[in-house]
């Protein structure tokens, strides 16, 4: 039978990896992994490790469409769900859970910092924008029992937010949700795109070599700690120079092989080679 880990020991892991008290910490957290005694234990021991001074602060993205297949019963509410998995659900209805009003790519935290990073992050603000507030605070960011899944960290979306590149894609405007305002309803077109982050984890090594990213484990679950501004500062240099280092090193990626018109010689031999052999694979499996 597999070991159940308390809020006592999950807190001692915490600790371990250089989380402390009155410490403003992004989270990302694949919760099976870190088979934990009870569904919140962790959330739980976070809070008592950052303690009344400090922060947990995640994503809590919700399902958008494409134009012009908006679905009418999908709109965006403080309270509605997340496809962002559980742990942010857990924040969303925790007592003390706040939730921007960004209508596709809102965050959730619980704390003192909590309302400054999600203040007017709204249908007017960038995608990214708390990402700048949680640097600006000297954050940290973990990721726990979702290295393989989803690696890296969120500060690359804020580096191509601010260079430029999230608004270079050729799906900005296309997707979108619906939300209220003043009563209203009315459509949300995402002006800006994240986009696939499956390459993130080419970081790694930079954050390593700089003595930046420190590792061990949460209950059952590999976890990974970097200081939010270093990762951020050790990004854009990168990326000022090479501005597709962030993209995956899937071929057969359509987001990172076709969309960014910053790759624009990677787009037209995946349109010329790659595009005609999905479309194809797509048509056969489908009769």
């Amino acid at each position: 039978m597999d070991k159940k880990y308390s809020q006592e020991e999950l807190i001692s892991n915490i600790k371990a990896l250089g989380i402390n008290s009155g410490d403003t910490v992004f989270v990302r957290a694949g919760l099976r992994k870190i088979n934990s005694e009870g569904r919140s234990t962790f959330l739980d021991a976070l809070l008592e490790v950052v303690g009344k001074e400090g922060t947990v602060l995640t994503l809590s993205f919700n399902e958008h469409n494409y134009w012009p297949f908006f679905n009418e019963n999908n709109v965006f509410t403080v309270d509605g769900p997340t496809t962002a998995g559980s742990f942010p659900k857990q924040i969303i209805n925790h007592p003390n859970g706040k939730r921007s009003l960004h209508p596709t790519c809102s965050y959730a935290a619980i704390g003192k910092n909590a309302e400054l990073i999600l203040k007017n992050h709204d249908e007017n603000a960038t995608s990214y924008l708390p990402i700048k507030r949680l640097i600006d605070l000297n954050g940290k960011m973990l990721l726990t029992g979702c290295l393989e899944e989803s690696p890296g960290f969120t500060t690359v979306h804020y580096v191509q937010e601010i260079l430029g590149l999230s608004k270079k894609s050729i799906l900005k405007n296309l997707s979108g949700i619906y939300y209220f305002k003043d009563g209203e309803k009315k459509k949300f077109f995402r002006k800006d795109i994240g986009g696939c982050s499956l390459g993130f984890g080419a970081f790694y090594q930079h954050y390593i070599n700089k003595g930046y990213m420190s590792h061990g484990m949460i209950g059952d679950a590999h976890s990974i700690i970097v200081g939010a501004k270093e990762a951020f500062e050790t990004e854009l240099s990168i990326m000022k120079k090479q501005p597709t280092y962030a993209l995956c090193r899937n071929p057969q990626c359509t987001m990172c092989r076709a969309t960014w018109t910053y790759n624009k010689k990677e787009m037209l031999s995946f349109i010329i080679f790659e595009l005609p052999r999905k479309i194809l694979k797509r048509i056969f499996k489908l009769k």
